[in-house]
């Protein structure tokens, strides 16, 4: 509720204009009432209520199928309208916490909030260049009902990662007219669980294209990534092109190798789309989002006519890849280019107002939630000091287990 209405708020959007809203997430309360019902309430007057979509769940990749959903309304010709000023609003967001041990300094929470509509500073140069990858998994599940706490296979989520960004990164590149390489791609974001997985993953990509290409097609892929030693042309031989892929998952020698090769690129292709997922830890469906908020949030009008590529993977398992371009905007509002959405995110100054606390103050907030977890009848008691003004905070649950919000001023 706090990023729809801070939305709303910030780009002055009637919300008459809002025909769909779908919401993305794996950390709904309630097991038949969604996370959209409660958003409603944002819209009260009877004429807000013809508002399409609900929420969407696969782990962390509900807000990218969300997404694809708004984008296809927006296409469709059985749309209720095709008016340039109606929106669809798509709420990627979660909670993720875990357990006492080494997972529990991963977690984190947000949402992102983004506006879907005609005429984007961000869009689809291609809609036909995205990829997916389905698959049966048990990596990463939450079967207690009882509990915040998911069940983790973390050594082989990492490979069902890897294996899906694989498979996307062929088909999308089989997409393009042209053969395409990491090197032609001038922003890359990824579901970021931990930082190192991003660094593995642009690394992997980059091994994916010299596993790819064919024999004719090397000295020029050599050629965009400024190789020109023998010993490197060696090494890329001996570990992207002498072994099965599906040996290589657990290869530290072959993922350090790309990851030292590609250092200095994934700084400049990767490096700003990072710096959410690095400050607030992992936020499960809202991942992705947060490391393309980052992009926008730091680069503003250096993303016009530049081509980002995306990954977003959610456990289980879901996986897509597809590419936006920035581009400006016709009908010129201000608050709909590229710079002016940088300087309304403002984000190093919005990070600068968290307030810190101790690893043992967090500890005792984790064990009060799992203490009120699944209760009922009771007033919050968490104190609302460290709440951002203009945030939701839950003010109390009922006898009826019926929740109630409140917003600080």
């Amino acid at each position: 509720m706090s990023a729809v209405k801070r939305l709303f708020e910030k780009y002055s959007i009637d919300p008459k204009q809002v025909k769909r809203l779908e919401v993305g997430t794996e950390s709904a309360i309630d097991k038949s009432k969604s996370i959209k019902s409660f958003i409603m309430q944002e819209f009260p007057q009877v004429e807000y209520s013809e508002m399409e979509g609900i929420d969407t769940i696969n782990a962390c990749y509900g807000a990218t199928n969300a997404l694809f959903n708004g984008l296809y309304w927006l296409n469709s010709e059985h749309t209720t309208t095709k008016k340039n000023d109606v929106y669809s609003v798509v709420v990627a967001v979660d909670i993720a916490q875990y357990d006492k041990g080494p997972a529990r300094p991963t977690g984190g929470a947000g949402a992102v909030a983004m506006l879907l509509g005609r005429d984007a500073p961000l869009s689809f140069s291609d809609f036909r260049l995205k990829a997916f990858h389905m698959e049966h998994a048990y990596d990463f599940y939450k079967p207690k009902k009882t509990s915040y706490f998911p069940t983790v296979d973390g050594q082989y989520s990492n490979v069902c990662y890897l294996k899906a960004l694989d498979i996307c990164y062929e088909r999308l590149r089989s997409r393009h007219e042209q053969p395409i390489s990491v090197a032609d791609l001038d922003y890359l974001c990824f579901h970021a669980p931990y930082n190192k997985l991003v660094q593995k993953s642009f690394a992997r990509m980059v091994y994916s294209d010299f596993a790819l290409a064919e024999e004719s097609q090397l000295e020029s892929l050599y050629a965009k990534y400024g190789i020109k030693d023998d010993e490197t042309k060696s090494k890329i031989n001996q570990y992207a092109r002498s072994q099965p892929r599906e040996e290589t998952y657990n290869d530290n020698e072959s993922s350090k190798f790309f990851i030292a090769l590609t250092k200095k690129m994934y700084e400049q292709k990767v490096g700003a789309s990072t710096y959410l997922p690095r400050e607030l830890g992992n936020t499960y469906a809202a991942s992705l989002y947060a490391g393309l908020t980052s992009l926008v949030g730091l680069k503003g009008q250096e993303l016009q006519d530049k081509r980002i590529n995306l990954f977003s993977y959610g456990s289980g398992l879901a996986a897509a890849m597809f590419e936006f371009q920035g581009r400006e905007t016709t009908h010129k509002k201000h608050r709909y280019q590229l710079e002016d959405i940088k300087n309304i995110l403002d984000l190093p100054n919005r990070l600068n107002q968290r307030q810190e606390i101790t690893p043992e103050e967090y500890s005792k907030t984790m064990d009060h939630n799992m203490d009120v977890y699944l209760k009922h009848d009771f007033v919050s008691s968490t104190p609302t000091d460290y709440i951002s003004s203009g945030a939701y905070y839950l003010d109390r649950v009922d006898d009826k287990y019926r929740r109630f919000y409140l917003r600080k001023e």
